[in-house]
């Protein structure tokens, strides 16, 4: 499968997984400005920017390692002029991980992973 193919089948997945948990999807690959957000999902009062990493089993270290710092500072900047358009509501940046493991995926949701609790080192 195509790099593109793998990244479409991991937001859908993503996507599939946080509507379980209660989450509902506002906007796919969304693009503000030059920056694009793969998933904005909200629950209640909060919105949630969403980026979706998915790797093969051993691909570059995993998927959670694969958000960089300038990476972070694009999503950051993206989810700023988003939100300012929701005043009043809470915002987080998580990110959720698809990792293909042995015959099967692996679904991981990182909250708050600009916040407290990071992101994998």
């Amino acid at each position: 499968m195509d790099r593109r193919a793998t990244g479409t089948l991991g937001e859908r997945i993503a996507e599939w997984f946080l509507a379980r948990r209660g989450y509902r999807v506002v906007e796919r690959n969304e693009r503000v400005g030059r920056f694009e957000v793969d998933l904005i999902v909200e629950r209640g009062a909060l919105i949630v920017f969403v980026e979706v990493k998915t790797r093969g089993a051993t691909a570059w270290g995993g998927a959670g390692r694969a958000l960089g710092a300038a990476q972070r500072v694009r999503l950051a900047a993206a989810a700023t002029a988003y939100a300012a358009r929701f005043p009043n509501r809470d915002i987080r940046f998580d990110v959720v991980t698809v990792e293909e493991s042995e015959d099967r995926l692996v679904v991981e949701h990182l909250l708050d992973a600009f916040g407290a609790g990071g992101l994998p080192r």
